[in-house]
């Protein structure tokens, strides 16, 4: 099963097993506080993701060579309705990303961005659409970063009335080098699985009456 783009080759056979997240389809389908599986890749959702990329997203290409913006909406439409399938069927795997150094503002040193492959984006996209609403209430206040609705601006004004109120004027600003280059993964999956597990246990309850 595959769909090639004419100009660039767009490849989306993906016969590998899936991630652990793909062979819990039948523990979403439980959950109220998910959409169900089929929903939330249905190929509808997944253009949606794909044209907001190449509408709003980077125009760069991952290692397959394709351009968000390489696609015609009918191209487009196919990809998804593929990817929509496979991803159903439990077959889905991303693919390397294609990494680029870019210079910092320090002489000498670069950071290395990852830029997956469309397919990837797509996907992950219309994941984080489904996702966002329940890890959103798990956030604490003082976050800013990567939230919808928050910016460096909603930071700023966060902290002038903190200072005002509180009396406190002088501010310490630290930077942990290389943060995400060193995230440990086994962590943070292990995280989202007793999250995971908490929303199922607590949807089960309340749709039982318990709680």
């Amino acid at each position: 099963m595959s769909y090639t783009n004419s100009r660039r080759g767009l490849d989306l056979r993906r016969e590998s097993p899936a991630s652990h997240f793909f062979h819990r389809r039948r523990q979403l389908r439980e959950t109220a506080l998910l959409k169900t599986f089929d929903e939330v890749f249905s190929r509808h959702n997944l253009f949606r993701a794909m044209c907001h990329i190449a509408h709003e997203g980077g125009a760069a290409a991952g290692i397959d060579g394709v351009s968000p913006r390489d696609l015609t909406g009918s191209e487009m439409g196919n990809a998804c309705e593929i990817i929509s399938r496979v991803v159903l069927a439990g077959k889905y795997q991303s693919s390397p990303p294609r990494h680029v150094r870019i210079p910092k503002s320090r002489p000498g040193e670069f950071r290395t961005l990852s830029i997956p492959v469309l397919a990837d984006r797509t996907v992950a996209l219309t994941l984080h659409r489904a996702f966002a609403p329940r890890f959103e209430k798990m956030f604490l206040q003082n976050s800013h970063g990567f939230r919808a609705r928050r910016s460096p601006a909603t930071l700023l004004a966060q902290l002038l009335c903190l200072v005002g109120r509180e009396n406190r004027w002088f501010l310490a600003s630290d930077d942990v080098r290389g943060a995400f280059d060193n995230v440990r993964l086994v962590d943070a999956v292990a995280a989202h699985e007793r999250a995971m597990a908490e929303w199922h246990q607590n949807s089960r309850g309340t749709l039982s009456g318990k709680s």
